[in-house]
């Protein structure tokens, strides 16, 4: 899994172009929220998956796709992999069983296989969910003091998210 490019398209191609451009193109050093599309990728994915936000993929539009490089994809892979089976171990939208998301997690890997097909749609619809909320995020910031409290906000939510998990635990 994870061995063949990606594209972005539509409205989250241009979110993902927007959050690799640098934010103060007048100044001698570059600054931007992301290097690169992968890392969009893994945050979107991520932050998609906290917040519960899933989208579906954009085909209108005139913009032109932000493609991940397989080469990229293929030297991201263990990252890649290691969110998709933390989101399949713990996704309940679908009302799996414990035992149907370990399987998702660490039994299916065939992408030609249904169920594979089904959890990469899932994983994708929640890479898009986040990089929407990137975009609301980071939309208004333009300095690296923006970006800065933007980050502190998704660390609070994270670590929030966290303690809910503890205490449902507990």
């Amino acid at each position: 899994m994870f061995e063949k490019s990606y594209l972005f398209k539509g409205k989250h191609a241009e979110i993902v172009k927007r959050l690799t451009s640098p934010l103060e193109p007048g100044k001698d050093q570059k600054f931007q929220i992301f290097e690169r599309y992968v890392d969009v990728l893994e945050c979107g994915a991520i932050v998609g998956f906290n917040y519960g936000l899933m989208a579906d993929e954009d085909t209108k539009g005139e913009i032109s796709p932000a493609e991940i490089p397989v080469n990229t994809m293929c030297n991201e892979q263990q990252r890649i992999l290691f969110i998709y089976k933390v989101i399949m171990l713990n996704e309940t939208q679908r009302g799996l069983s414990d035992e149907e998301r370990i399987d998702n997690a660490f039994r299916f890997i065939d992408e030609n296989n249904e169920t594979v097909q089904d959890n990469l749609k899932l994983f994708y619809q929640y890479v898009r969910g986040g990089i929407e909320k990137l975009d609301d995020l980071f939309g208004a910031a333009t300095t690296r003091d923006d970006v800065i409290e933007v980050m502190k906000t998704l660390l609070d939510d994270a670590f929030h998210a966290g303690e809910e998990i503890i205490d449902i635990v507990n």
